[in-house]
């Protein structure tokens, strides 16, 4: 199997930024179709700016690969453990590739099942913090036993994550995987994309890609919401290099360019209440302050330790500045993070 991982840099909130860069769209993908879309969402204002929320609503997902973590039982298989997220990354790129070509229907289809793969991947990843083994895991990604109702699920990620109260209510996300089923089993007259499309056009009309950006907004806000409050230290990001050169503890923090999109996509005021609320939970305090209680590294002692690294995979002509090395070994972290999410089962490792 080979593995690939599409990434940006954005170094402020105001950057520009567009679905077509975020999920690094390559031009043989979008149709005649996706190339009118594309021009739709700049030059009418109204789209570009539902277009450019959506945007960075993707990108504060994407950065959640960060703070996967490889947490390892004491007993039993493990590497499996984020291939939700990644199934759910891959399916969230096909609705918004989908949906620029036109399929609006196909698209929110394909939403649903990310939808439904982002909050059951926060489920899972909850019941088996600290566990002593995985097997419950393994025995529903293998087919032997089911997961309970989607609803349940939802319910305890409420119960677990002490989720903020706010418009995006237990009952609003039920209500949202309901409109997102529609496009899955059988639309009524006025959810059906022909009738919101005005007829059955060639190509998505305004009001087509105003439902569809609406619609993919609103889960995208859910899952969002739901990422921020299972790992709260994404609100809290911190400078890595200084503390640990290029060997981070994998999945424990946000350095300053992850921030970035969550404070892009939520907005500054939202953002701070966001911080307020978690500031208090344990988890904050012990991640803080072991950060805080490493000693802080010059320029030099990080470049010093660049001997440490293995540079075969980054190709003969490596940077010599700290920021894009460290891009390097990131991208490096997430691909490999990715690669043990999926393969055979049978052939897992185990303690």
């Amino acid at each position: 199997m080979q593995f690939h991982f599409f990434g940006r840099i954005y170094r402020t909130p105001t950057d520009e930024i567009s679905l077509f860069d975020v999920w690094s769209v390559a031009k043989g993908e979008l149709s005649g179709i996706g190339d009118a879309t594309l021009n739709n969402l700049r030059e009418d204002s109204e789209l570009a700016v539902l277009h450019r929320e959506v945007a960075w609503q993707a990108q504060a997902i994407i950065e959640f690969v960060d703070l996967l973590g490889q947490h390892i039982p004491s007993k039993g298989r493990w590497q499996h453990i984020s291939y939700l997220y990644f199934e759910a990354l891959s399916s969230l790129r096909e609705s918004v590739i989908t949906g620029l070509n036109g399929s609006t229907r196909a698209s929110l289809s394909v939403l649903r099942s990310a939808f439904e793969m982002f909050l059951i991947h926060c489920w899972w990843q909850e019941r088996l913090f600290l566990k002593e083994t995985f097997e419950p895991y393994y025995e529903w990604l293998s087919g032997e036993k089911p997961l309970p109702p989607f609803k349940n699920i939802v319910q305890q990620n409420f119960k677990t994550f002490n989720l903020p109260k706010s418009d995006l209510s237990f009952d609003k996300v039920m209500e949202t995987y309901k409109q997102l089923c529609s496009y899955v089993h059988a639309p009524l007259l006025h959810e059906s994309i022909t009738t919101i499309n005005a007829g059955n056009a060639r190509i998505a009309t305004k009001d087509a890609l105003l439902h569809w950006l609406t619609m993919t907004k609103l889960a995208l806000r859910i899952v969002l919401e739901h990422l921020i409050f299972h790992k709260p230290q994404c609100l809290f990001p911190v400078d890595l290099n200084k503390k640990f050169a290029f060997s981070p503890p994998v999945g424990m923090y946000f350095d300053l360019y992850n921030a970035v999109p969550m404070q892009a996509a939520l907005g500054s005021e939202l953002y701070e209440k966001y911080r307020q609320g978690a500031k208090g939970a344990q988890v904050i305090e012990d991640l803080m302050s072991f950060y805080d209680n490493q000693d802080d590294l010059t320029q030099q002692q990080i470049l010093d330790t660049w001997g440490e690294v293995d540079v075969r995979d980054f190709g003969a002509d490596v940077p010599a500045d700290i920021e894009t090395r460290w891009i390097l070994v990131k991208s490096r972290m997430r691909v490999l993070s990715m690669s043990l999410s999926y393969g055979a089962m049978e052939t897992a490792f185990t303690l």
